[in-house]
Parts: structure tokens; sequence; C-alpha cells
């Protein structure tokens, strides 16, 4: 059963700690129990999860009960439901359920995808700062080998 009463595990509460104040004020956490569906197959997508603490499987609802899928479980850090929100789905594709104590971090759609624009001038600028080291490792590596600039490619 969800368990939201305890508060944040110290994973999740770091998580918070870093979204962005608008975000931080309207995410909140729940705890399940291993063995327990998170979500289920066929229901509205009405939350984002990040998942702070344990492991999630994939399974499929069987009359007899739930059977994993074979995919890799899902580890702390993982997202679950964006692939579904991307993608324009209403609904989850897939029933996960928690194959150990987990603790996960909810957020509205809406939320999750106005937090990915707050960091996309981050991500901009940690791409542009890669380009430059990139161009950086490859002149020094230019000047190593080629220590002569008439034969240095990156001098010219």
């Amino acid at each position: 059963m969800r368990d939201p009463s305890n508060g944040p595990c110290p994973s999740c509460a770091s998580l918070i700690d870093h979204l962005p104040p608008e975000v931080r004020a309207r995410a909140r956490h729940e705890r399940h129990a291993a063995g327990e569906l998170i979500c289920r197959k066929g229901e509205a997508l009405r939350k984002v999860l990040l998942l702070c603490q344990g492991r999630a499987v994939a399974v499929c609802d069987a009359p007899q009960g739930a059977t994993e899928l074979g995919l890799p479980a899902w580890q702390p850090g993982a997202v679950l439901g964006d692939q579904e929100l991307f993608e324009g789905a209403l609904r989850w594709r897939v029933s996960v359920r928690a194959q150990t104590p987990c603790q996960v971090l909810v957020l509205d759609p809406e939320v999750f995808l106005a937090s990915l624009k707050h960091f996309e001038a981050a991500a901009s600028l940690l791409h542009h700062t890669l380009q430059r080291n990139r161009q950086t490792q490859r002149a020094l590596i230019d000047h190593t080998l080629h220590p002569d600039p008439l034969v240095n490619r990156s001098a010219g």
C-alpha cells in the first residue's frame, strides 16, 4: 500500500532539494512495499515517477497474477512514465511492481515537463562546455603528436 506518511528517504529528500522551488512545492513521495504494484497498465498517466530507493520491474497482469516481463529492473535514478509522456500516451503501457521496498518521487506530468525546461539552459551550457573540452583535447593531442607548429593541424 502506498505510504506517504513517514517523510521522504534521504535519496528523495536530496533530489527534492535540487528541484526548482515551483517543482519542489508540487512534488510528493510514496513508499511501496516489495511486491506492490506501483502503477497498472491501462491506468491514466497522471504522474511521472523518479525511483529514489529500491528496484522495480515491468510486469504483465494476468488472472493468475502478475508475471515479470524479463526486462532489467529499474534502479534508483530511473524515471518511470517519461516515455509514455514524450510519446503522447495517455495511459501506462506496462504495470510496474516494486521488486524490493521502493520510494518514488511523484511529479505531475506538467510539472515534470516544466522541470525539464528549467534545466534546458543548463543542458545547453553543458553541451557547449563539452564541445569546447573536446576541441581543447584535440588541440593538446595534436600538439603532443606534432609539437612543430608548421605540422600542427590545430595551429592554423
